[in-house]
Order: C-alpha cells, then sequence, then structure tokens
C-alpha cells in the first residue's frame, strides 16, 4: 500500500460525515469508543477490523465535542439559534511586566 494514511482519513472522514447525520449523547459516544478500544485490546485477532470503527467514532466523538455546548455560560446556550453582534471586553488584574532580554 503507497497511501496507507488515505484509508485513515477516509475512516475518520466517515465519523464526521455520520456526526452530521446523527448526534446521540456524548456519554454514548464516549461509551462507544471506549468499548471498541477495550476489544483491540483484549482481542489481538480482531484488531486490524476493530480500528477501522474506531477511527470513525473517533471522528464523530471529537466533532460531538467541539460543537457540544457544554458550559453554562456558552453564548450558544445564552442566544439560542438566533444571531447576535457580540463585544468582548477585558481587564487586566495587574499591570503589565516588563521582560528584559538578555
Amino acid at each position: 500500500m503507497k497511501r496507507p494514511l488515505v484509508a485513515v482519513v477516509f475512516a475518520y472522514a466517515a465519523g464526521l460525515l455520520l456526526a452530521q447525520l446523527f448526534s446521540p449523547p456524548l456519554l454514548a459516544l464516549f461509551g462507544a469508543s471506549f468499548f471498541i478500544l477495550g476489544l483491540a485490546f483484549v482481542l489481538k485477532k480482531f484488531r486490524p477490523c476493530l480500528l477501522w470503527p474506531l477511527l470513525a467514532l473517533a471522528g464523530w466523538t471529537n466533532f460531538a465535542v467541539q460543537t457540544t455546548a457544554l458550559s453554562p455560560d456558552d453564548l450558544r446556550r445564552q442566544l439560542g439559534s438566533q444571531a447576535a453582534i457580540v463585544a468582548r471586553h477585558a481587564r487586566g488584574n495587574a499591570a503589565p511586566e516588563n521582560f528584559r532580554t538578555r
């Protein structure tokens, strides 16, 4: 096989496509991922076959984690689906220090 990473990318991309179609709870995705990972550790004979669903589940879980509003202060929870212009203001707690170069 001259380009082995192509198959890995396709398996991960399949997980991303599944994430667009279905959105189960994060706990279920993590549970399924760790279950298949555990099977891959225990069943050496089936390890090559279990790698592909594990890669798809990794892509699916990663997409779900990145797009789910977990924090109660997340703007996606506060604003809902309506569009809004947001400005963020910050204030420093201490004065900046002068760094000396050696």
